[in-house]
């Protein structure tokens, strides 16, 4: 039985009623036209209720004072008797408290359904179907609380050491044949916070945490070992984001002083921070690494390089623009390929000129 407390509706408090004893004729008045199967809940919420106004000297009717009770909570229990039926062995219990005079019992929820009422935090009064799903989603996070706080205490030990377990068969040992099973425990666990018994989960779980801790021992080697190439990784992570962001701004400062080296654009730098991020700048491929080092190397306020080749009018267009692009790579100080020198010799030469004066 739940001590009373204070009264939540001071309206109903103030109310001129009080609890009287049942005698036989009170309780045929009561149960006088009322169901053979619903006369025990009639007295029996009765006995609890104030069902006596002290002003009108008058006993007050099932449907007047059953108004008092109101729904507050579920909870799902081991074994519990309902205070109105008297149905015992139930797992299934509400608290429904007196509102006028803080007073609380436990009733199965099949009579909350029944005979009380029930107010949403919005203030809806629920009913019907209404009031049957509210009470099922309410039983199920009782019942998910219930089992957790049992699981809790059961399992506290092998729950921590559960992440190393989740991790060694998950990240640690390559093809594990208990990773499905870990993964299925680690979303159920996320989901519910326990184990249900009687599944294959739950057989796995109790078959294998009475020896978790030998598993770590037994492969703790392995298991410093993957932690020392996570932690050698991550740092090169670290590094790579460090280069690229590094790059960026070098980048964005040359171009703030209109000093970007030639012919390096906006997309080319987007591009070389986007390698520099994802292979590091050691890892740097078709002409990524050059533009890399072009742009760190760059120096503002040094005299821009000339084209050698500038006034140079080719006979053709295609002419110009190679002339244009071999002579600001060697502007910029690289070097040509092989076929570069060959083809840039062969096209001086057939412009008249010295490719002597120029190499």
């Amino acid at each position: 039985m739940f001590m009373p407390r204070t009264p939540r509706n001071p309206v109903l408090a103030s109310k001129p009623y009080t609890k009287r004893l049942l005698v036989d004729h009170v309780k045929e008045n009561l149960i006088a036209g009322v169901e053979p199967h619903q006369k025990r809940v009639v007295v029996n919420l009765a006995e609890r209720s104030r069902i006596f106004n002290t002003e009108t000297g008058t006993f007050r009717t099932y449907d007047d004072f059953v108004s008092d009770w109101t729904y507050i909570g579920s909870r799902w229990v081991p074994d519990e008797t309902c205070t109105l039926c008297g149905k015992q062995h139930i797992r299934r219990a509400c608290t429904i408290e007196d509102e006028g005079t803080g007073d609380r019992m436990v009733v199965g929820s099949e009579c909350v359904h029944t005979h009380l009422t029930i107010i949403t935090d919005a203030g809806e009064h629920l009913t019907g179907d209404a009031k049957k799903d509210f009470l099922k989603a309410e039983m199920e996070k009782a019942k998910d609380r219930f089992f957790k706080a049992a699981w809790d205490a059961d399992w506290a030990d092998a729950m921590a050491l559960w992440p190393e377990i989740y991790r060694l068969h998950n990240e640690v040992i390559y093809r594990s044949n208990d990773r499905n099973d870990v993964r299925r425990i680690q979303r159920r666990l996320d989901s519910k916070g326990y184990i249900s018994e009687g599944t294959s989960m739950h057989l796995w779980w109790t078959t294998r945490a009475p020896s978790f801790v030998a598993e770590l021992a037994r492969n703790e080697a392995i298991i410093t070992h993957h932690t020392t190439m996570q932690a050698r990784a991550a740092r090169a992570a670290s590094d790579r984001v460090a280069d690229a962001n590094a790059f960026r701004t070098r980048f964005e400062w040359l171009t703030d002083l209109n000093c970007v080296p030639r012919g390096i654009t906006v997309s080319d730098a987007l591009r070389v921070e986007s390698a520099v991020r994802r292979y590091g700048k050691e890892g740097l491929r078709w002409g990524n690494d050059e533009t890399y080092a072009r742009v760190m190397a760059a120096v503002p306020g040094t005299p821009a390089p000339v084209n050698p080749f500038d006034g140079i009018e080719g006979t053709s267009e295609w002419e110009r623009g190679f002339l244009k692009s071999v002579g600001d790579r060697l502007a910029d100080g690289r070097s040509l390929s092989p076929r570069q020198n060959e083809v840039l010799i062969k096209v001086l030469k057939g412009l008249g000129l010295n490719p002597e004066d120029y190499l």
